[in-house]
């Protein structure tokens, strides 16, 4: 849910721009150096400085294992798949170093489910004016928590 999600909102890069390629996914010197990306136990190569919209979607898997990982070292609580999901699509925007220190975490391992919601969706002026585009964002993130399949 949390790739279709983030593949819907944005385009992917298709060449490689100050290291960065694919579905924002920053390039480390050492892939640079060797001339690919490893995915799954697969190369991407970058060495000719393009992908294909498949071999982004493909990084795209590796950032949110990354991001999953450490959320797994964070949430002490069984929570849905729903959940993780939208959690990986908040941190994918918010980054993975906000995971240790977010409210949303404190929040979902004190199973105070009706606060994470309104956590998510806070935070939703730049310049003291609402973005609209972060709050459709965020809505979209909550909604997603709180998918019930079936209903």
């Amino acid at each position: 849910m949390s790739k279709n999600a983030i593949i819907l909102d944005n385009k992917p890069s298709l060449t490689v721009k100050d290291n960065v390629v694919g579905y924002n996914y920053k390039i480390s010197d050492t892939e640079v150096d060797y001339g690919y990306i490893t995915v799954a136990s697969t190369r991407v190569d970058i060495s000719v400085g393009k992908i294909t919209k498949g071999m982004a979607e493909f990084i795209l898997e590796k950032q949110l294992r990354n991001i999953g990982n450490v959320l797994e070292k964070f949430i002490t609580v069984k929570i849905a798949q729903p959940q993780y999901d939208a959690l990986l699509y908040h941190f994918f925007y918010e980054g993975v170093s906000a995971i240790e220190n977010s409210p949303i975490i404190k929040l979902i391992n004190a199973k105070d489910w009706y606060s994470v919601t309104d956590e998510i969706q806070s935070n939703i002026k730049k310049n003291g004016k609402v973005n609209d585009k972060l709050a459709q964002r965020k809505m979209k993130t909550a909604q997603m928590f709180s998918y019930v399949p079936g209903v």
